[in-house]
């Protein structure tokens, strides 16, 4: 279409200097003005020029306001009410050291509000691309894809926690609902609960389940005994695990170890340990003791994990890691990865996130 509008003008002048005889065409410097049929022709060729170019506009005006703008329309989908994105929640305390901790809170709403069926829940991954970023609650819940933004601050110190959340609407950035919670360290896991709760009820997610009684929003991060220091070295184990180095994996490892020392039926800590070992051999020169020591403990902890709760995603995917990179068993490693894809879908976690 913009080829035929930019062409127009070079048809102009051929009809300027050409005219069609009995003959064929001729430039009409060699037609003998008596014999020249221009007044038979020109009329024809005005109609013809006119209906050439009003095609053209047509066209053209129907590609650029109808086809394009239809094309946009279908693209904007509209965004379903009852969805949400958890931003990184801001560590208060101005001290590096307690980042880990802020982030594994923030990690903490994602999965328990991922278990309500009623509700989208985007993961971390995309979530937290933002983290440290100024861009308006707008432009982040039309890249989400989310109606609603979970933002807030938490200050760690000595043996308290505070926790300011505020619930908004992406679109305009309007407040919906906002809380400052200040409780002791130890009641992390209650406080962590009610937050998600308050927000689903903001969000008039149902939270009763087939038996009527109240969803629970704990999480696997929730020691099996409810202790805040191997919950603690979880959070510090998973902070360095995300950063993928082979220090910050070393550091995740040694976290692990003691949140399952502290705490040894820690399920998900045994299969963080065996996700974080078992990426030691991927860097760079490593010791074939070293080598060794990592697989023996990925395929260890990757089976204690299983045999302390079968239904943990993380096990599986461990699992799955160990069969796939060191057995290379791939039909045995897809069963457990299908398995755990099968489980996030059921607790609702970002299948895209494991």
């Amino acid at each position: 279409l913009d080829a035929a509008a930019i062409g127009f003008p070079f048809w102009i002048a051929f009809a300027w200097f050409y005219e069609f005889t009995p003959e064929g065409l001729k430039r009409e410097s060699q037609i003998d003005p008596a014999e020249s049929i221009t007044h038979r022709t020109d009329r024809k060729l005005d109609f013809a020029i006119i209906g050439v170019l009003a095609l053209a506009v047509v066209l053209l005006l129907t590609d650029r306001f109808v086809l394009r703008h239809g094309v946009n329309q279908t693209a904007a989908a509209p965004i379903a009410e009852k969805s949400i994105a958890v931003l990184p929640l801001l560590n208060s305390t101005g001290d590096p050291a307690n980042e880990y901790f802020s982030d594994g809170v923030s990690e903490e709403f994602i999965s328990s509000l991922s278990r309500l069926p009623d509700l989208k829940v985007v993961g971390r991954t995309s979530s937290f691309q933002f983290k440290g970023k100024t861009d308006d609650s707008k432009t982040i819940g039309e890249k989400l894809g989310v109606y609603y933004l979970l933002e807030g601050s938490v200050r760690k110190s000595a043996d308290r926690v505070r926790i300011a959340v505020g619930l908004i609407k992406a679109g305009d950035g309007a407040n919906v609902w906002s809380e400052t919670y200040d409780r002791e360290l130890k009641d992390i896991f209650a406080v962590q609960s009610e937050i998600a709760g308050a927000v689903a009820k903001q969000l008039k997610v149902a939270l009763l389940g087939n038996n009527g009684q109240t969803a629970q929003l704990t999480t696997a991060a929730t020691p099996s005994n409810q202790n805040v220091e191997a919950y603690n070295a979880l959070l510090q184990g998973n902070f360095y695990y995300n950063r993928t180095t082979a220090v910050d994996t070393r550091r995740a490892i040694s976290y692990y170890k003691e949140a399952i020392r502290i705490d040894p039926g820690y399920a998900l800590a045994h299969a963080q340990l065996s996700r974080a070992a078992s990426q030691i051999p991927n860097y760079g020169v490593v010791s074939v003791q070293e080598r060794e020591e990592a697989i023996e403990t990925a395929r260890a902890l990757a089976r204690s994990a299983l045999e302390l709760d079968p239904n943990l995603t993380e096990a599986h995917t461990a699992q799955g890691a160990v069969l796939r990179d060191f057995d290379l068993n791939l039909v045995a490693a897809e069963a457990e990865y299908r398995r755990a894809f099968e489980l996030a879908a059921q607790n609702g976690a970002v299948v895209d996130d494991l």
